[in-house]
């Protein structure tokens, strides 16, 4: 019954981590070989998940064959998903990409791997959309940002990328001082920069 609640919790909160990333993850079949998750992004491109949960103190995590050769095989769309749990909560949840650098050999059916070093080398599922906030803002504080936001809430919307493919999410939010309105984008937005022109000149 342990095992079993240890399983429920670390695909509940790695379900958790992809919805709050924008993203659509579906659980694939027990059987499925080599991965769990299967998550959809808005630009419709899929991520394979391979979630290992692991009780705290857990020294080693096992990876069986299929699981390593689809990382190898699909090593920008793959992601192993690392959950600790201690009792009744999880205490840890670690992305890592390009986990292995050799196949397994032909007589490996699994292979054990370094727990705590796997970990230090994972990040937190949001961790990248943190630090692009705190980018935003040091670049909105450059163009006269007092740093108040109406409602104290700022907007994050998608926008397509037509060079690469993918959609980008981008950021706004609104000054309480003067009702300004403030937009950073990784995304070159030509039509707003002619309407901020014609607000600073007029």
């Amino acid at each position: 019954m342990g095992g079993y609640h240890l399983v429920l919790t670390e695909k509940l909160r790695q379900d958790e981590a992809e919805r709050a990333l924008g993203r659509d993850p579906k659980e694939m079949p027990h059987s499925n070989p080599g991965y769990d998750v299967e998550s959809k992004g808005l630009d419709g491109r899929l991520l394979f998940i391979e979630v290992k949960g692991r009780v705290a103190g857990a020294r080693t995590v096992t990876l069986t064959r299929n699981e390593i050769l689809t990382e190898l095989n699909k090593p920008d769309t793959f992601i192993l998903a690392l959950v600790v749990v201690e009792g009744e909560d999880v205490v840890e949840l670690k992305y890592l990409r390009r986990p292995f650098e050799r196949e397994p050999a032909p007589e490996e059916c699994s292979v054990n791997y370094d727990l705590g070093a796997l970990l230090k080398r994972g990040t937190e599922p949001a961790e990248a959309f943190r630090r692009d906030l705190e980018t935003a803002k040091a670049l909105a504080s450059r163009v006269f940002w007092e740093g108040d936001i109406v409602g104290g809430r700022i907007g994050v919307f998608w926008i397509p990328d037509p060079d690469n493919m993918t959609f980008e999410y981008a950021f706004a939010w609104k000054q309480v001082n003067n009702g300004s309105t403030f937009i950073v984008s990784p995304i070159p937005l030509p039509w707003l920069e002619r309407v901020a022109l014609r607000s600073t000149t007029t």
